[in-house]
């Protein structure tokens, strides 16, 4: 379990430091974060899609 806590911990560290080194200035910034926000928050996890029962 600590493990996982560590990959977690690490993971969203990288995420934000992606989006701070790919952005020229904090608007920039901003949008970024926003449309991955955005994106990660519309994706349903892979059990709960709306095509997995009819998926075996």
């Amino acid at each position: 379990m600590i493990l996982l806590g560590l990959g977690q911990g690490a993971a969203i560290s990288l995420a934000m430091l992606f989006i701070v080194l790919r952005a020229a200035d904090s608007r920039h910034a901003a949008q970024l974060s926003s449309m991955a926000q955005g994106v990660g928050y519309l994706s349903p996890p892979p059990g709960l899609s709306p095509w997995a029962p009819f998926t075996s």
